[in-house]
């Protein structure tokens, strides 16, 4: 650093490392962002409150669907109002539980996958520190080397191990970047699996609220709610 800054000479990254490191970032910041959506999205679905009916915590889905239950049962099945709050609280603790399993997928498949591939840009973010350091002792020792009045074989000698240390570095952290940026093919499954979750749940929804509606019909048609 203090070589940088008096005019020492600087060891110049190629370009293509240059646009790839670019290229890497970017997709850093957005899996970075989808994590975090994600995760939030995950802890509103799976959110859990005091239960209107028991002292106990429930998805507030399900608390809606026991309360409709209990207050149709103590009005009487037998009136259209009552039956409908029944089976209209029936379907949506259904829901509720579709919801849970809908979650449970999205937590263990989309959001796992998001999380592995944080734990591996925290390895390339190492690297490019480690890679950082490794140029700036070499370049400090190539300057040395460089401003020294005579042969100093032993400064020599560190100028070259610092260089190769710093090639190491430069290859594994081009070939960590070529396998995040070499990985679409798990990142569409990953999402077509959280498109299948969610296509199921909302199907499901709508085949226990159908039923609903369509039972309601047949019942009720001659009543004065229709």
């Amino acid at each position: 650093w203090a070589n940088e800054r008096v005019g020492g000479q600087k060891t110049q990254t190629p370009d293509e490392f240059l646009d790839l490191q670019q290229k890497t970032d970017a997709r850093h910041s957005g899996i970075d962002k989808l994590h975090m959506a994600t995760n939030t999205y995950i802890k509103i679905m799976s959110k859990k409150a005091d239960s209107v009916e028991e002292k106990s915590k429930v998805l507030p889905l399900e608390s809606l669907g026991s309360t409709m239950k209990i207050y149709g049962e103590e009005i009487g099945t037998d009136t259209p109002y009552g039956m409908g709050l029944v089976r209209f609280g029936n379907a949506n603790e259904k829901i509720a539980k579709a919801q849970m399993e809908y979650v449970s997928r999205v937590r263990d498949d989309f959001l796992f996958g998001l999380s592995s591939s944080i734990e591996e840009f925290k390895q390339y973010q190492q690297l490019k520190r480690k890679l950082e350091s490794r140029r700036l002792d070499y370049d400090a020792k190539l300057n040395k080397v460089q401003k020294s009045k005579k042969e100093k074989p032993e400064l020599e000698e560190e100028m070259r191990a610092a260089k190769e240390k710093y090639e190491v570095t430069m290859e594994d952290i081009n070939n960590k970047m070529f396998a995040l940026n070499d990985s679409e093919d798990q990142h569409v499954q990953d999402l077509t699996t959280f498109l299948d979750a969610q296509l199921e749940y909302f199907k499901a929804a709508y085949e226990i609220l159908e039923s609903v509606k369509k039972d309601w019909v047949e019942r009720f048609a001659s009543s004065f709610f229709f």
